[in-house]
């Protein structure tokens, strides 16, 4: 079951970031604590900036779902489950394994680029 998009953004960038305070995750809707990492995610769509902020676990989800949509056959964007329809997989694949907290933060903190020391 490849995903299947109408219309794509006309620019997009997403980083991980260190939230200062608490944010509400628009995957799932729960609490993105004050000193944890989440995705922030901004661009352009129809003309309108956006942005979102995805907790660590459900960008595990959508790694782990791009994963078995790749092995289905489905590539590239077709494979990527976004944040709309992430619920409904999530209901509709009772046997996937869900992700913890300590799984997103882990999978989060090797996607943030590293400080290098002394330059400037």
């Amino acid at each position: 079951m490849c995903f299947v998009y109408d219309d794509h953004v006309d620019v997009y960038r997403e980083e991980i970031r260190k939230a200062r305070k608490q944010h509400t995750c628009e995957g799932c809707g729960k609490a993105i604590p004050a000193e944890t990492l989440y995705v922030y995610g901004s661009g352009v769509f129809d003309k309108r900036g956006f942005s979102s902020k995805i907790c660590g676990v459900c960008r595990v989800h959508q790694k782990r779902i791009e994963a078995i949509e790749n092995d289905h056959g489905c590539y590239r964007n077709s494979a990527w489950c976004p944040l709309e329809e992430l619920g409904q997989w999530l209901y509709d694949n009772p046997d996937f394994e869900l992700a913890t907290v300590e799984q997103g933060q882990a999978l989060l903190q090797t996607m943030r680029p590293r400080k290098q020391r002394g330059v400037k």
